[in-house]
């Protein structure tokens, strides 16, 4: 049999099984499929979530930190205390060390 037959018969033989099969699904399959895809998002959502909660758990044992809260309410580190001019001559060798030229 040659190659354009077999195509020929081929294409018959599919064109009769498309035709036997229903062209729309029924109520019944379409609501399994949607019922299907429904409960695989909420399988991803799970997953995505006790991910997270991991990662969570994870940085809180690697941190210490429970909430961003305690990382805001927590000064990072002391104020630095300068040292305040108390008079016009503490101002005068203050303004004569900012003054100098380090190049020199």
């Amino acid at each position: 049999m040659d190659q354009d037959k077999m195509a020929a018969l081929m294409g018959a033989m599919m064109g009769q099984q498309a035709q036997r099969q229903p062209a729309r699904m029924s109520d019944q399959d379409l609501s399994q499929m949607q019922e299907q895809a429904a409960m695989h998002a909420m399988g991803q959502e799970i997953k995505e979530s006790i991910a997270q909660q991991q990662l969570m758990q994870q940085i809180q044992e690697a941190t210490g930190i429970q909430q961003a809260e305690d990382v805001l309410s927590k000064p990072m580190a002391p104020p630095v205390q300068q040292p305040q001019p108390q008079s016009i001559e503490d101002l005068r060798k203050l303004h004569q060390i900012l003054m100098k030229d380090p190049r020199k």
